[in-house]
């Protein structure tokens, strides 16, 4: 079971990883597009439509460049609902979306 991380805004959660881009769209509401995939823990991994770009481009594999540019964060999976309304992707049956504990 992945451990648990804590948000300042919704206490403690499963973490997420996400590139750059989207921790800006949660920042600053901007669409920057959405790719994501949950594993077999249940957390959340997304970046942005460029960086799918990019990965496309270099045949799906990740290299340390592309890693560089996607400069991926660690974020809590209720945090990143924000990047899912915002590019208006339903996150009703992505059950580790939901805060746990009740914080909005």
């Amino acid at each position: 079971m992945t451990e648990k991380i804590h948000c300042d805004k919704h206490g403690d959660q499963l973490p997420a990883f996400v590139c750059t881009h989207v921790v800006q769209s949660i920042e600053d509401g901007v669409a920057r597009g959405l790719v994501y995939s949950i594993d077999d823990e249940g957390c959340v991994n997304a970046y942005c439509t460029a960086c799918e770009a990019m990965l496309n481009d270099n045949g799906g594999e990740w290299t340390e460049e592309l890693e560089e540019k996607a400069d991926i964060k660690m974020v809590c999976q209720a945090c990143t609902r924000r990047a899912f309304e915002i590019n208006n992707i339903a996150t009703g049956g992505i059950e580790s979306l939901k805060p746990i504990g009740g914080n909005a």
